[in-house]
């Protein structure tokens, strides 16, 4: 036996941690096996988010859309992309998590212009009681929602539409219409918002 031929392997030193980084460097440059999973992905969203964006495109589809609805297909569009998974289960869910974290904003404006019909209005002081009862719904409100235990997506969906919806109510120069006096208008907002949610 020469004095070059080794008595113990080069790598007999390395952890098996090592090993496993090392092994996993070979398959660099293999073949992606998720690829075309990804572009079948890519083109089914990009089909459906054409289909959605003709109920304003297309004038035969816009007709039976109100005009509120049609307003927010940039919205629906928008929460297509954060709800599609490849997998069908987790597509669901989070759409049902959208619905929910959405419909519980909507409940919460619904509840406040019920109270306070409106909103702050022009020449209403920034300590009036309807300035405070905003800013501590709003707080309390977002509180909540980030304590209580529940999906990303419903917490995401739910302040991301209750945030919006706020600073509109505390907002005097607003012009958004929301359903008032604890009735539900077809014109309001939050009714809007949340049948865009839905589709």
């Amino acid at each position: 036996m020469s004095s070059f031929d080794e008595e113990k392997p080069l790598l007999h030193k390395v952890a098996t941690k090592e090993k496993k980084a090392i092994d996993r460097m070979e398959n660099i440059g293999a073949d992606n096996t998720n690829f075309a999973v990804a572009i079948q992905l890519a083109v089914r969203a990009s089909v459906m988010m054409c289909l959605l964006a003709a109920i304003v495109w297309v004038p035969a589809i816009r007709k039976p859309f109100p005009n509120q609805v049609q307003a927010r297909i940039p919205l629906v569009i928008c929460l297509f992309v954060f709800t599609i998974n490849p997998l069908l289960g987790t597509a669901v869910q989070n759409c049902c998590c959208g619905i929910i974290g959405t419909f519980v904003a909507c409940f919460h404006m619904w509840v406040m212009n019920g109270i306070f019909p409106g909103g702050m209005k022009e020449g209403m002081s920034p300590t009036s009681a309807t300035a405070i009862f905003g800013w501590a719904n709003f707080l309390i409100f977002t509180f909540l929602v980030l304590f209580c235990k529940c999906g990303i997506g419903t917490k995401m969906f739910a302040l991301a539409t209750d945030i919006g919806f706020m600073l509109a109510f505390l907002d005097p120069k607003s012009t958004l219409v929301f359903s008032e006096n604890f009735t539900i208008s077809t014109q309001g907002t939050a009714v809007n918002t949340m049948i865009a949610t839905i589709i």
